[in-house]
């Protein structure tokens, strides 16, 4: 009797142990990363210009892994940019009673793959992506006369972008590392593609 309860004890305690190891080797497998994540948008002139910086952009992603050197990501990203200036958009000559305000909200919705080359041992996990990522682009352009607002246009449009970059993911522990990445980028457009770039830096937290 003894006996066969210790078998029944022994296999019951195989079968949990199996059971947590496959559950914390699933979790092992998503992880969660929130980022700053500045770009610059220019174009391919060699010019550098201080209104194509948007560093209001950030990113929050959902990464899996289902094999020890190969991940995928996708989530959410938003960035915001005003433009002001002198002068109406349509006039050819300046005139310092008008002025304009030009505000552009933009979702974005990322699809990663990475490729790592360390395959997550040890403190740093370093890897290259490619992503193609979609935009919805809200704008607001509003027109002053005297500091008054007298007019305003809303508009919306969809753009997609490709890009390829590298990375690292500096751990302090199994559960949180710091993310350093940079990529490369041009827009899916006939009158954009390899015409204007997309520089990006990303610093963020990734969570186990």
């Amino acid at each position: 009797m003894v006996r066969k309860f210790a078998i029944i004890f022994s296999l019951a305690l195989c079968l949990l142990s199996a059971i947590v190891n496959a559950q914390e080797h699933e979790q092992n497998k998503i992880s969660l990363s929130i980022s700053w994540a500045p770009e610059y948008l220019g174009p391919n002139d060699g010019e550098f210009r201080l209104d194509a910086s948007y560093p209001a952009t950030f990113e929050s992603l959902v990464h899996y892994k289902p094999f020890k050197k190969l991940s995928f990501s996708s989530g959410i990203g938003y960035n915001r940019h005003v433009w002001e200036g002198q002068s109406w958009i349509e006039l050819s000559v300046i005139d310092l009673d008008k002025s304009t305000r030009w505000v552009i909200n933009e979702i974005r919705i990322p699809v990663q793959a990475h490729y790592h080359f360390s395959e997550g041992i040890g403190k740093t996990d370093t890897y290259i992506k490619a992503e193609f990522r979609n935009e919805i682009t809200f704008s607001n352009l509003n027109y002053y006369d005297l500091g008054e607002l007298v007019n305003s246009r809303s508009n919306s449009w969809y753009s997609s972008s490709i890009g390829v970059g590298i990375g690292s993911i500096l751990r302090a522990d199994k559960t949180i590392g710091v993310l350093v990445e940079g990529s490369l980028g041009t827009y899916l457009d006939k009158h954009d593609f390899f015409q204007m770039y997309i520089l990006k830096m990303k610093l963020g937290l990734v969570f186990q």
